[in-house]
């Protein structure tokens, strides 16, 4: 599959990547990867998916509870190895399933987006696993500073 250049090319990435996770037994991360390049996306398409993904829903989970501050960028490696902060918003993936995991949380479970595969989704994600950190801690939201995502394997050139 081509990289998304517009929101529905996204939008049909995150969907077949939903639809995996949904029919699927829980999957490793390099299971994930493998599958998604078996239904067409190259290594760099299924690790952006399988990154930007549940952390999209794990943003819209994290707002939905009250959470306000969010990075406006993430961080990445440049080629010399160097840290570059990449703006989130330049990532379709991101955005598209941002989109859907908020739509889902204002509408409701849909049969494209039951709540097992929702869960199943955010789970997958660092904040989610952050936030069980903070609460299993005792502590709250108003305690929570969510910081930029770092993301390994995917290099901060378009």
């Amino acid at each position: 599959m081509p990289d998304p250049h517009t929101h529905e090319d996204a939008r049909a990435a995150v969907l077949a990547f939903v639809g995996i996770l949904s029919k699927t037994p829980p999957l490793s991360e390099l299971e994930l990867v493998a599958a998604l390049e078996r239904s067409g996306f190259t290594r760099l398409q299924a690790k952006k998916l399988s990154t930007f993904v549940p952390s999209a829903f794990g943003w819209a989970l994290l707002k939905r509870m009250g959470l306000h501050s969010f990075a406006s960028h993430y961080v990445s490696r440049d080629g010399a190895g160097g840290e570059v902060e990449v703006p989130i918003a330049r990532e379709h993936y991101f955005t598209a399933a941002l989109e859907l995991a908020f739509n889902t949380l204002e509408r409701g479970w849909t049969s494209v987006l039951p709540k097992e595969t929702f869960t199943n989704v955010v789970g997958r994600s660092a904040e989610y696993g952050a936030l069980n950190k903070l609460l299993h801690a005792g502590k709250s939201l108003k305690d929570a500073e969510l910081f930029p995502l770092r993301v390994f394997g995917i290099p901060s050139e378009p």
